[in-house]
């Protein structure tokens, strides 16, 4: 990873294998601080929910630890140009931001 690196949970993120706890307000904060070009760490054995729209402009990089480090998009995401999700008419694309080493999911777990 470059320096610096920002772990998810330092800002509220909670880990929720139900998909019930909502991390889009941490992950946001943790977007807002994050220099341009700096890491945002997923950390192992963590699954984040992002279950409202995020929208950020900002060249930054996802990185996980792994297989367990999981983001799962329960409903149409926008970050940094990047749209995944549910959002009918929506191509997805991306722009300025990196994604290593770790798992997204759809709503159905998939």
């Amino acid at each position: 990873m470059s320096i610096p690196y920002l772990d998810l949970k330092t800002f509220g993120a909670t880990s929720d294998p139900t998909g019930v706890i909502d991390s889009t307000p941490a992950i946001g904060r943790a977007i807002d601080a994050i220099p341009p070009g700096g890491d945002l760490l997923i950390p192992d054995d963590c699954i984040f929910n992002i279950n409202t729209q995020l929208s950020r402009n900002k060249a930054f990089n996802f990185v996980g630890e792994g297989l367990g480090s999981v983001l799962r998009i329960n409903t149409g995401v926008l970050v940094d140009g990047m749209h995944i999700g549910d959002v009918a008419g929506v191509t997805s694309y991306l722009t300025g931001l990196n994604w290593r080493n770790f798992s997204i999911l759809g709503a159905a777990g998939c």
